[in-house]
């Protein structure tokens, strides 16, 4: 039996697009093991090591916390390392794929997300990118900038597009319609580093539509998300006249979360910087509109007048607008978000995305 592992920097400890799409690709990952007679180990670095496994990672699998050692986690890649002649890997994040470098024939595969790798990386960075035996990203956007910033080589790089978690899209409730009191919600870190997000631009879009009178009166703007920018947010948000109508419910677990996505109105993160935004898919899979800015790969999930609005980065006055048409024409705007669910459904299925890892793995496993 031959051992697979994956190594992530966190599955459950802290929420985030990484984290969620890292859930699904563990549960892919244990399927494919399954199937083949391999093991998997699951290497988190920030979990502890007592986490709750849920499903994501099955009895039959190995799971590795860390507890926020990178010193630990460095410990137990090389144990992996020396246990068996031939592992191999799948980093969920270039940062840790560096664990990688002393191994020189050992394949692995490294996920590019976005951010973190549209930017120079120090040398060893980009020497784990190179050297990746399959670097996996996850929008053509992203691919493009890894081969022309990094120099990876074009047949080393494969988009796979991200996808709806398992489990979580088995428990949406479509039954749950937009009927109650209006609100549009969105869903984002509040960190130092997510300046780009657009929520600034959302708070200002959302009092101008409400000064106009472009959205109804007791129509609210949900905010679910923290980090430090929370409390400027929050000043933005009360020196506005309709800073009682913008809501904070800061971090929620994955059922009020769901519950969110799934009484709204509609979704609104008009980013600058999204790798792919798993955000989009979740308001989709709940059969929501959209509205995204026509930046990063928000344009490859989200379709203008498809299934939902593209509006331009920064502009407040066309995300308000924006605002103004989905909330106003509720058929159009529930056909959009029709659209979307069925998007979602086939092209960001989870059964598309489990296909697709299982033909990479068969192919790291054949290095």
């Amino acid at each position: 039996m031959r051992n697979i592992h994956l190594v992530s920097p966190d599955l459950f400890e802290r929420p985030g697009g990484i984290a969620r799409i890292s859930r699904a690709t563990s549960h892919a990952m244990a399927s494919w093991a399954r199937s083949r007679d391999h093991h998997l180990h699951v290497h988190v670095l920030y979990d502890a090591p007592d986490a709750p496994r849920t499903p994501h990672v099955p009895d039959d699998a190995t799971f590795h916390g860390y507890g926020r050692s990178r010193v630990a986690l460095g410990r137990g890649i090389l144990q992996a390392r020396l246990a068996e002649a031939m592992p191999f890997f799948v980093f969920s994040h270039v940062n840790l794929a560096t664990l990688a470098l002393p191994f020189p024939r050992v394949p692995y595969a490294i996920i590019a997300h976005g951010i973190e790798v549209w930017s120079p990386l120090s040398a060893t960075r980009t020497a784990a990118l190179r050297r990746a035996s399959r670097v996996w990203s996850v929008s053509d956007y992203t691919g493009r900038i890894v081969r022309a910033l990094h120099g990876v080589v074009p047949s080393r790089g494969r988009t796979l597009v991200n996808c709806i978690d398992p489990l979580w899209s088995s428990s949406v409730d479509a039954s749950v319609v937009d009927d109650g009191p209006p609100y549009f919600l969105l869903v984002s870190r509040l960190g130092n580093f997510e300046e780009q997000k657009g929520v600034g631009h959302t708070i200002h879009a959302f009092a101008l539509a409400a000064d106009r009178g472009w959205i109804p009166a007791n129509a609210e703007l949900h905010i679910v998300g923290d980090g430090p920018q929370r409390q400027s947010y929050e000043g933005e948000a009360r020196r506005t006249r309709h800073g009682a109508r913008i809501r904070f419910l800061g971090r929620v677990d994955d059922a009020t979360l769901q519950r969110e996505y799934a009484r709204c109105q509609l979704f609104v993160l008009p980013s600058g910087k999204e790798g792919f935004g798993l955000v989009f898919l979740e308001a989709m899979a709940n059969g929501k509109a959209v509205i995204a800015a026509a930046a990063g790969a928000a344009p490859e999930v989200v379709s203008n007048e498809e299934t939902g609005l593209i509006v331009p980065y920064g502009d407040v006055g066309a995300i308000a607008a924006a605002m103004s048409r989905l909330s106003r024409d509720g058929a159009w705007r529930r056909e959009l978000g029709a659209r979307g669910r069925r998007a979602v459904e086939t092209s960001f299925s989870y059964a598309h995305y489990e296909r697709e890892v299982h033909a990479e793995l068969d192919f790291l496993r054949g290095l």
